[in-house]
């Protein structure tokens, strides 16, 4: 069973669109979280493709929940991780 996450939060920055081909495009905006701890939390998360206009109906500093799913592929010895994003809505 494929699992997806949520994360509720404050849009803290949204970053310009990459295009890494002509059939592959990114955007990556942050989500600051659980601000009640004595250290906040933040989330860098990735819309692709038909998905990167989504972010552009919230401002700065608007309460957000993303549902998204993780995806890690490694390269060489490294691994790479990625939040993907398939839903934004306004925090509840």
């Amino acid at each position: 069973m494929f699992q997806t996450f949520q994360v509720t939060g404050v849009l803290t920055a949204v970053e310009a669109e990459v295009e890494f081909s002509p059939k592959y495009k990114e955007r990556t905006f942050v989500v600051k979280y659980d601000t009640s701890a004595d250290y906040s939390y933040d989330a860098a998360l990735t819309l692709a493709n038909t998905k990167i206009g989504m972010i552009d109906g919230f401002d700065i500093g608007e309460n957000i929940t993303v549902h998204f799913n993780v995806s890690s592929r490694k390269v060489k010895d490294n691994y790479y991780t990625k939040l993907n994003v398939w839903k934004i809505e306004p925090a509840r």
